[in-house]
């Protein structure tokens, strides 16, 4: 599956997209655009661009990224969230530490986002496709935010 993204626009994804369809319409020539795009609650963020301008690929009128790419960006957030929800409630009710074993939880979230981090940070690692880059701004989009 993939996300559509756009400079000022919502992201958009396409139901029942799969590498199927996708080698199906590149062997009869047909743009994925073409398909009706479905606006998603998925945010644009820096680091989502980021990865699609190392491994997206050029729509028309934006860039497409695969889903599971954006799903690793996302796990890093979550797992931040996360952790740094525990260590409020473990600030603001001590008497709860020892329910939630707040050693064990910590070793596991560190864990957690030790792999989270890592899968990202591989992501991450490629350097930024000019063409990407340059077909992102010909559309009005800026990388100024991009991690």
């Amino acid at each position: 599956m993939k996300y559509k993204i756009r400079p000022g626009a919502k992201m958009q994804w396409c139901e029942g997209l799969n590498s199927t369809v996708v080698r199906i319409m590149d062997e009869q020539g047909r743009a994925l655009s073409d398909l009706d795009w479905i606006d998603a609650e998925q945010e644009l963020t820096p680091a989502i661009l980021a990865v699609a301008l190392r491994h997206g690929q050029i729509a028309d009128d934006g860039i497409f990224v695969d889903m599971a790419d954006v799903q690793t960006v996302n796990e890093v957030d979550s797992a931040l969230s996360a952790a740094g929800e525990l260590q409020r409630i473990n600030r603001e009710n001590p008497s709860m530490k020892n329910l939630h074993e707040p050693g064990r939880l910590s070793e596991v979230s560190a864990d957690t986002l030790k792999t989270v981090q890592g899968r990202a940070d591989r992501l991450l690692e490629a350097d930024v496709r000019p063409e990407l880059e340059e077909h992102w701004k010909n559309l009005g989009g800026s990388v100024d935010l991009v991690v």
